[in-house]
């Protein structure tokens, strides 16, 4: 399904007299009728560029910092197509001294069993999307199993890291209970005209001898020093009372990967509380990460701990009716926790990312066909600014018009 989408910006904010900043009632439209993609925008050059798949695999450029998005590619597979593209994500920078644009997105491909087959591919384009590569197939297939949800991160050495959810690496070592997660990653290179990646490794999940359940998933990486990573990732814990919730989890990679320590460097981002009268917790998933222009790590992520009571165990994330907070990390300390977009709807895919004119943009995906934009100037926390998608006939762009 593609959403299709106009936009309103905020006309205004006013000052409250806590000094957090209330949103104007007023709302002024903006321009174009468009479709935005959610997690994982880069830049190029003076673009906002974000990937787009379900039947079709797209490109899409903004030039007003995410508020109104043009198609730029379209179909850029055009033969050998899964059943669906998903989980896409982008990453741009420079690989073998000239300038790289690569997605990468899990597949689902059609079976004759009960099964689908889940894959991990990517592309890559060396002329700024103009032409594509052949796909490199990262993870294959291991029915029944899932694997999904790729990020790509460069590392001081110029290698690229690519993490991404795995059922098949606990699967591999045996563990119990079945269908657990974690988040597996792989190191890779482009030389000689051809990508070379090496290793199936685990990058997130509980140590083996806590024996608690593992389903890591949906990892963003930042940059803690040279050598120093943060992974935060969505994951499963346990309340006072022994119940399971979904949180959001941190794990530290150092050495650029080389080094983890699964237990005393994995730790807690946001862990929702529990019910009033009850035993069971909210939950808090789907998270990504990003650091601002003040240089501070920032956490956005959706929660159902806004609504009346926690979401039954077992419902898709997609389903659930959320709102997205955020938290910051303070001298090792995440928090407090704060409130992005309040409107309790069906929210699952919730991204962030720091443009280089020091601006922030979260894109926000509603299951409804909406989707909604913030931005906030010069990294101030409180500053939001929101443009409202509604949906419309897509805006095909000439593309003749773009500079790649």
């Amino acid at each position: 399904m593609q959403l299709c989408l106009i936009v309103v910006v905020l006309a205004s904010m006013t000052a409250g007299t806590t000094g957090q900043l209330t949103p104007s009632p007023a709302w002024s439209p903006h321009s174009g009728n468009i479709t935005a993609p959610a997690r994982c925008i880069i830049q190029m050059d003076d673009w906002l560029i974000g990937a787009r798949g379900e039947a079709t695999l797209n490109l899409w450029g903004s030039k007003d910092n995410g508020m109104t998005w043009v198609l730029l590619r379209e179909n850029i597979i055009s033969d050998q197509k899964p059943e669906e593209f998903a989980d896409v994500t982008t990453w741009y920078g420079t690989l073998g001294g000239q300038p790289a644009l690569i997605i990468a997105y899990r597949e689902q491909w059609v079976t004759n069993s009960q099964y689908h087959n889940f894959s991990v591919s990517m592309i890559a384009s060396f002329d700024k999307g103009q032409t594509w590569s052949d796909r490199v197939l990262l993870v294959p297939p291991t029915p029944p199993h899932f694997v999904g949800a790729p990020f790509i991160y460069q590392i001081s050495n110029g290698s690229l890291l690519v993490f991404y959810d795995s059922e098949v690496l606990p699967a591999k070592a045996g563990i119990q209970p079945g269908h657990q997660q974690w988040i597996g990653f792989m190191s890779g290179n482009y030389t000689n005209g051809q990508f070379v990646f090496s290793g199936q490794m685990v990058a997130s999940r509980y140590p083996q001898s806590s024996g608690q359940y593992s389903r890591d998933g949906m990892a963003t990486v930042t940059r803690v020093d040279e050598t120093t990573l943060l992974l935060v990732c969505e994951g499963v814990g346990l309340n006072q009372y022994g119940v399971q919730h979904d949180i959001v989890l941190s794990q530290v990679l150092r050495d650029n990967g080389d080094r983890i320590d699964f237990v005393g460097d994995r730790g807690m981002v946001y862990s929702p509380g529990v019910v009033t009268g009850g035993n069971r917790s909210f939950n808090a998933y789907c998270p990504y990460s990003t650091i601002t222009p003040l240089g501070e790590k920032l956490v956005v992520f959706s929660t159902d701990e806004d609504a009346s009571a926690p979401t039954p165990p077992g419902f898709p994330p997609y389903s659930i009716n959320s709102t997205v907070k955020y938290v910051t990390l303070h001298n090792g300390v995440w928090g407090p926790r704060k409130t992005l977009y309040a409107s309790e709807e069906k929210t699952y895919l919730a991204g962030v990312m720091t443009t280089g004119n020091a601006t922030m943009v979260s894109t926000i995906r509603l299951r409804g066909g909406e989707e909604v934009v913030f931005t906030n100037h010069g990294g101030y926390r409180e500053k939001w600014y929101a443009g409202y998608h509604r949906n419309q006939s897509v805006y095909h762009h000439d593309r003749t018009q773009f500079p790649f």
